[in-house]
């Protein structure tokens, strides 16, 4: 007899948490090892610690995390890297699931490894359905701001990225897609759907007492949710709740293509900025006492004095480096400035300025990367469900 895994697919702070929470109530099996409660989510996330890992060992060998733009593809295509992953998510399923016979995965993580977790799941004998969840993106980006300090705009993006690769992953799997909103608003209608993915007997009205309304934050009216191009993408998957045929799937491949051209600029990002980051670690290196000094210059500056050793540390960046940043398309030189005034006001060239002292400040190149979000993010010691 064939074992079956039901896995919740969608983007962080979405309800996938309280989905999977109504598939165990259902009759699942819940992993072994979850993430403990949070205040954030007071029912648990019911995501196992050793997928969570896992997931995140493999993302940070793909030199990547679960805030990032840019897609793993070339790593997963690596067939060494591939059998290693496929291992790794293979024993996290041992681990959190035993040999029980219908579980609940969820981690959304996964809709990025996505080729990896099927694969495991298919070599350890499940048969795959998945659910879809989708939560409007004007809350989720606030949600993401409350709790990381993410700004609206890079937050819609971390949306649509994991959004579009959770609907692309349940293609071929029988699915359902559940839509936020309705999950709050309607839980019996929601469980009875869950209840007939899964073919539970479970008393559905029973089963959606699970669901705690009071728990919603970052409501977003009608009004404010706008008419932009991830509202339409939000709006397209809502038409697949509703009715899952070729039409609608189409619909919303279009208007993901549409969305995707407005942050293909920010799918480059993190590369870029990795290797901004690591010119400005040498250029630093090079010049001996740069904290010291780049302080002593800023400060200068700020009197209006001290040129000479303004030029002194700026200078010490090679003019390579400088070129490279520039011709990168990373670095907005205007928007710097615009967002600097003291920057614009010193005379300094805003390349050389951030890096060697506005990295350090927290200063961002630009509107497509947020230095202080990505050095918490590297340096956080929790993984972030």
């Amino acid at each position: 007899m064939a074992r079956s895994a039901v896995v919740v697919l969608g983007m962080h702070r979405s309800g996938t948490s309280a989905v999977a929470g109504l598939l165990v109530e259902l009759g699942l099996t819940a992993p072994s090892d979850p993430l403990p409660p949070h205040p954030d989510n007071p029912k648990g996330y019911f995501e196992p610690l050793s997928a969570v890992q896992a997931n995140e060992a493999m993302l940070a060998e793909a030199r990547s995390s679960w805030f990032d733009l840019e897609n793993v593809d070339a790593a997963m295509d690596d067939p060494e890297t591939r059998r290693g992953w496929v291992e790794r998510a293979r024993a996290s399923l041992r681990t959190s699931f035993g040999d029980a016979d219908a579980i609940v995965l969820k981690e959304p993580r996964i809709n990025r490894l996505w080729p990896i977790w099927r694969q495991a799941l298919e070599t350890e004998g499940f048969d795959i359905a998945c659910v879809v969840v989708i939560r409007d993106p004007e809350e989720t980006a606030r949600s993401l701001n409350t709790r990381d300090g993410c700004s609206l705009a890079y937050g819609r993006a971390l949306w649509l990225r994991h959004v579009a690769a959770a609907e692309a992953a349940a293609r071929g799997h029988g699915r359902v897609t559940i839509d936020y909103g309705a999950l709050l608003s309607e839980p019996v209608e929601v469980s009875r759907r869950l209840a007939d993915l899964v073919a539970s007997g479970a008393e559905v009205r029973s089963v959606a007492r699970f669901i705690d309304p009071g728990l919603r934050r970052e409501a977003v009216d009608a009004d404010a949710a706008g008419d932009g191009p991830f509202a339409a993408v939000y709006e397209a998957g809502r038409a697949l709740v509703e009715r899952d045929d070729v039409a609608n799937r189409e619909r919303f491949d279009q208007a993901v293509a549409v969305a995707e051209r407005t942050i293909d600029a920010a799918a480059l990002a993190r590369l870029e900025m990795l290797a901004l980051w690591e010119d400005a670690r040498l250029a630093r290196k090079k010049a001996r006492g740069w904290k010291r000094r780049a302080q002593k210059a800023e400060k200068a500056l700020a009197a209006g004095e001290g040129s000479a050793a303004a030029a002194d540390i700026y200078g010490a960046v090679p003019e390579a480096v400088v070129t490279r940043v520039r011709d990168s398309g990373l670095f907005d030189s205007d928007w710097y400035l615009s967002r600097y005034p003291d920057v614009a006001a010193s005379g300094v060239d805003p390349i050389r300025h951030y890096l060697v002292v506005g990295a350090a400040l927290g200063h961002d190149p630009g509107p497509l990367f947020e230095t202080d979000l990505y050095v918490r993010q590297m340096a956080a010691d929790e993984p972030k469900p």
